[in-house]
């Protein structure tokens, strides 16, 4: 058996509760209109139930004489009413919609066509004389059907004509959606209600339930919502910024001035990223170098904010990280909220190893069309840090040949006197020249050093030229030439040695090149290797070979070492 009241006296039959305010004595039913079985909506009002609130017969009162004068399409209309034993019911007609406080998803295009629908509900109420003033606007009384049409319920505490309400009555609304001041029991105006609906449509865009308003709003009693509606466009969030403004006087003024200005919005217009370059490649001159480029991105749609994230792919050689950090690429700044931007990208190639090419691809996540666009990054490092020093050899080769050359000459021609006098002026010039290059100190010893050569040379020559026999011109002019090469071929290997060794090694490896060559070329004219002269060839030949020799060990040594000390670093 039912538990519903039986109102089939005053021609209605109930067929099932609507909704319930226990501790308000107000209970709402669906009923049939006997006998045409028109469905209607019955609302029982049971002031002497315990705990019921009999001060809401005055909202009763109101509510009627307000609802009988208002004829609009998107307003359930008064039917009748009547009392019963225990209170009062109220009859209007039934609407099949939901309310908004009900759990459901609309989109953003949606959102605009129930906004407009309410604003052409409070265009009508302003316009009437006089103007109502529903106070009371949240998602419980917007009713919204499957094909979304939209209903304006509970004028339970409208208020009719503008005006201060008096500071002894109960302030009515509901927090949260009340504006500061309705609040405050200040003076009403056509603002007011606006308020109440930009709060209403921002939990529907939001999601929020009305229970949660309090979660949006902040400090300064204002509705921060920006950062959850991020794929709306900004002149749909600056218009419901604008509605629910705490001064009216930041509001529009009126329901018919927030409809012009609602219309021509796009709400769900996304940005449009264009990035410069489209294409990273980076290129370190020194190990260890940290490299930067200036990435700029920009959104094409004026009414629209762009939001962006940037990341690096994971890839199998990087250790692991996270979104927000990555071992060696930053950005800066790595987020935004802005339509024009400048992103630093930062490079530290001291993770990475030497003389390779790293691939990269960066990502940026945003609220645009495209959700996450890639970058690609190319990386060469620097190359690997050991310097492949080389000797002159060609110099050296020319240098010990053409010395011997001019020993075996200069022992059987007349000229060994001029020759080796010149061979010691070019020695003594070239090497004066290479000290030009130094301290005072070094300077004057490389250049006696020079002289005492020249003047051994000649005096040398001269003692072996006393027992010479005369090879004729040509032997002359062949001793000649080997002189100007052997001094031409001092003075650039003495230079190409210094390049890479410095003034020390340079002369030494000069002038025992040399010595050597001279001490080859006398062995092999005269057929005689005594102690002495085998003494003299080891001695100016062996540091030279050595020094060959050394310096490729010692570079894939070092190199080895190297090697084995990146295994720490990150692969490309």
């Amino acid at each position: 058996m039912s538990n519903f009241p039986d109102f089939t006296a005053q021609g209605y039959q109930i067929q099932k509760e609507l909704g319930h305010n226990r501790a308000g004595g107000r209970v709402t039913y669906l009923a049939d209109r006997l006998p045409s079985l028109e469905p209607m909506v019955i609302k029982q009002f049971q002031f002497a139930t315990s705990g019921a609130d009999w001060s809401a017969y005055k909202a009763v009162e109101r509510e009627i004489q307000i609802l009988q004068q208002l004829n609009h399409p998107g307003i359930p209309k008064y039917r009748d009413a009547f009392e019963t034993p225990d209170g009062f019911c109220m009859v209007q007609e039934y609407k099949a919609a939901q309310s908004l406080a009900m759990r459901r998803s609309f989109d953003a295009e949606e959102v605009k066509q129930l906004a407009i629908a309410a604003l052409e509900i409070l265009v009508y109420l302003q316009t009437r004389s006089p103007q109502v003033i529903h106070r009371d606007i949240k998602p419980e009384n917007i009713l919204v059907s499957d094909r979304l049409d939209l209903y304006l319920v509970d004028f339970g505490f409208a208020q009719l004509g503008a005006g201060e309400v008096a500071m002894s009555s109960m302030v009515k609304g509901t927090m949260g959606f009340m504006p500061p001041e309705q609040l405050l029991n200040r003076q009403l105006t056509t603002a007011s209600d606006l308020y109440g609906l930009g709060a209403s449509l921002i939990c529907l865009l939001t999601g929020t339930p009305s229970s949660a308003i309090g979660d949006l709003i902040d400090d300064d009693y204002r509705i921060d919502f920006k950062q959850r509606v991020p794929r709306v466009s900004l002149r749909w969030i600056q218009w419901l910024e604008r509605m629910v403004q705490p001064d009216p006087r930041d509001r529009f003024p009126d329901a018919a001035t927030a409809l012009n200005a609602l219309q021509p919005i796009y709400v769900v217009r996304t940005p449009e990223i264009v990035i410069q370059p489209n294409a990273l490649h980076l290129v370190a001159a020194e190990v260890g170098e940290t490299l930067t480029q200036t990435i700029s991105v920009k959104n094409s749609v004026s009414d629209t904010v762009l939001m962006g994230k940037w990341d690096v792919a994971p890839h199998p050689h990087d250790p692991p990280h996270t979104p927000d950090f990555h071992p060696w690429i930053a950005f800066q700044p790595a987020t935004f909220n802005a339509n024009r931007v400048h992103c630093h990208l930062k490079v530290d190639t001291s993770q990475l190893r030497a003389g390779e090419e790293y691939h990269r691809t960066l990502r940026l996540h945003s609220n645009s069309s495209q959700a996450t666009m890639t970058l690609p990054l190319t990386v060469e490092t620097a190359a690997i840090p050991i310097t492949r020093k080389t000797l002159p050899y060609s110099a050296l080769g020319l240098l010990f040949l053409s010395s011997g050359a001019g020993a075996m000459l200069a022992l059987h021609s007349i000229a060994a006197p001029i020759a080796i006098g010149a061979s010691g002026f070019l020695a003594w010039a070239g090497l004066s020249k290479l000290a030009g290059h130094q301290g005072f100190a070094v300077k004057f010893l490389l250049t006696l050093m020079a002289t005492s050569i020249g003047a051994g040379t000649i005096g040398f020559t001269l003692g072996m030229a006393a027992g010479a026999s005369l090879m004729g011109a040509w032997g002359t002019a062949a001793t000649l030439a080997a002189t100007v090469v052997t001094g031409s071929a001092l003075l650039f290997s003495a230079r190409g040695v210094q390049k890479q060794f410095g003034t020390g090694l340079a002369t030494g490896m000069s002038l025992l090149t040399a010595a050597s060559g001279i001490s080859w070329g006398i062995g092999l004219q005269l057929g005689l290797w005594t102690p002495l002269l085998l003494a003299t060839v080891a001695v100016t030949g062996l540091p030279v070979v050595s020094v060959m020799l050394l310096l490729p060990w010692q570079r894939s040594r070092r190199l080895a070492q190297y090697r084995r000390s990146e295994e720490h670093l990150i692969k490309p």
